[in-house]
């Protein structure tokens, strides 16, 4: 089985006969709408400067800049904490599991045999690849029992939407074909992307393995609505985590096999 290695720093996945793969979130991008965010920005600045708080489109576009990045700062810094939790054994469905992370080779990650996971097991970070459609991804956390797969992720987004943006004057979009039955959403695009995973892992072990459980594990953070709402942080600099919310989301199976078959091989 091929091994397959992650630059961290132009995030990129490498095959060990040097060929790259595409990672599942740019692949799950391919199904959303284009957004025209300047010309979005050009009409809230108007309407900021009509309403007498005069704003420029830059101005606009700066603040959303600033807000998606310390946003996905702090998202980053609580997966890293999560990864590093020092549980040796966490219990899951209510069985002890050995935890198991992917090998760092010459400061690179490197992939695990995927088509070799053991029961009672938490895998994090796992990297899970398929050279036939030649796409990798990361899940915060494979747990196998009882001859099951379950992924579990954190998302600490301010809000996990089930529908999309809709007004008396807008509809709600929806994805691109083969998934314009869905509405485009948070979550649903969490549970493409999850069900990609659980997807390509069932197919690995060629179904010696179940799918199991798909959770969302929405994480409640302080928020300081006096600065766009943003993660505030405590005293070491760690976000300050309110509650867990667990949401089992649906495998959307088929979905991710029409995906895959829009892929040239």
């Amino acid at each position: 089985m091929h091994k397959v290695k992650f630059i961290e720093d132009i995030h990129k996945y490498i095959s060990d006969d040097n060929r790259e793969l595409i990672s599942v979130s740019s692949f799950t991008e391919r199904f959303k709408n284009k957004v025209d965010w300047k010309a979005i920005a050009k009409k809230v600045a108007g309407k900021k400067t009509r309403n007498g708080e005069p704003t420029t489109t830059e101005e606009v576009l700066a603040k959303w800049e600033r807000k998606r990045d310390i946003a996905s700062t702090i998202g980053t810094a609580y997966h890293s904490i999560r990864e590093n939790d020092n549980h040796d054994t966490p219990n899951f469905y209510n069985i002890n599991c050995k935890v198991e992370f992917c090998p760092l080779i010459d400061g690179y990650k490197w992939s695990m045999p995927i088509n070799k996971l053991d029961n009672n097991t938490e895998y994090r970070e796992l990297m899970i690849y398929d050279m036939d459609y030649m796409i990798c991804g990361q899940a915060d956390k494979v747990i196998v029992v009882n001859n099951k797969i379950n992924i579990w992720d954190y998302k600490t987004d301010a809000k996990i939407d089930f529908k999309a943006y809709s007004s008396q004057w807008v509809d709600p979009a929806t994805l691109l074909p083969p998934l314009s039955h869905l509405e485009e959403c948070n979550a649903n695009i969490y549970s493409i992307k999850m069900s990609m995973y659980m997807y390509l892992l069932c197919k690995a072990n060629r179904g010696l393995l179940k799918p199991g459980d798909i959770i969302l594990e929405h994480i409640h953070l302080k928020r300081n609505p006096d600065d766009d709402n943003l993660p505030m942080l405590d005293e070491n600099g760690k976000p300050i985590v309110l509650k867990i919310e667990k949401i089992k989301l649906p495998y959307r199976k088929k979905e991710v096999m029409d995906m895959l078959a829009t892929i040239e091989k």
